[in-house]
């Protein structure tokens, strides 16, 4: 099957006032070479906090991950910068993730430099790195408040691929941009893929961006996976009620098409010392008595298709 990354019953928890916030709890799914990821959610579901333990910007506080066979799970700091040569991290701000004080030049060439390449190869490296994202050469000595979204977007990209990583977190890359700009900078990320054989973990809210470019759609609810399945399946079959109720919230550019909306009541449970069962259920309206005493394992439904649900 040719796995790059797996992960096994990862967990991810704050301490905050009151106990526990369980950000990540007890996630499990592989990735193959080449594919595309979708991580979908709502705000606070915990798939930024997935990708940033994954790649050990957060640590772990259990579970397993496992990068090309080796267990990345608790590294040192010595093999984590290792790691980070074949794995990386776009953030969801193209603004704040960047150094004011430095020229656009200079933030794609720090990466090369800390990992030891001569001043002028690395220069060299990241002039092509910037034509190989869109960006001309009479940015170079730009600063990030001198450009627009887009371009500091691409920015960030060329910094992810200055050390030719393997696998590229992007965590809600084009959130922050205008819809035109989206568009270019998703058709950019699928150009490069192809050019350089990457593989994706694609962090996203959006149901319609995670649906263009994810060969795969994890579904997240209060840090648990609550549906997992091939893109085109969990858009024509989703099985979930939550997944359901996200979907169903998608705009359709048929103005001729009456769209059923599934809407959600009840309260969202506390992430905190959660207790024991679904944690959907004060939102489900398909609720039973052991959805709120058990919590629901995740069961292959079909093939490649897996939902976590008492009622499925």
């Amino acid at each position: 099957m040719n796995v790059i990354l797996t992960v096994e019953n990862l967990k991810k928890h704050f301490e905050v006032p009151g106990g526990n916030l369980h950000a990540v709890d007890g996630i499990s799914f592989s990735i193959k070479k080449g594919e595309t990821f979708g991580v979908v959610g709502e705000s606070g579901c915990g798939k930024s906090t997935l990708g940033r333990t994954i790649i050990h910007i957060h640590q772990p506080t259990s579970g397993r991950i496992y990068f090309e066979n080796e267990d990345i799970t608790f590294i040192s700091g010595r093999q984590c910068r290792d790691l980070l040569r074949r794995m990386q991290f776009i953030f969801q701000d193209p603004y704040s993730s960047l150094n004011p004080r430095m020229t656009v030049i200079d933030i794609i060439m720090e990466p090369l430099l800390i990992d030891g390449m001569k001043k002028r190869d690395a220069r060299q490296r990241a002039s092509n790195l910037m034509e190989m994202v869109g960006l001309s050469k009479a940015f170079e000595t730009s600063y990030p408040h001198e450009l627009d979204g887009g371009r500091r977007q691409r920015i960030g990209i060329a910094r992810a691929l200055a050390l030719e990583p393997k696998l590229i977190i992007c965590d809600e890359p084009v959130s922050a941009l205008d819809v035109s700009i989206q568009a270019q900078i998703l058709n950019l990320l699928l150009e490069l893929q192809e050019e350089l054989k990457l593989t994706y973990i694609f962090i996203t809210h959006d149901l319609s961006v995670v649906k263009h470019i994810s060969d795969r759609v994890m579904v997240m609810y209060l840090g648990n996976m609550v549906e997992l399945a091939e893109t085109k399946e969990l858009f024509r079959n989703p099985l979930h009620p939550y997944t359901k109720a996200l979907l169903s919230a998608v705009p359709s550019i048929n103005i001729d098409e009456k769209q059923k909306r599934e809407i959600l009541h009840g309260e969202i449970a506390s992430p905190i010392n959660p207790m024991p069962g679904c944690r959907f259920a004060a939102r489900c309206k398909h609720v039973t008595e052991i959805c709120k005493t058990d919590d629901p394992k995740l069961m292959e439904v079909k093939a490649g298709h897996f939902v976590a649900c008492h009622n499925i």
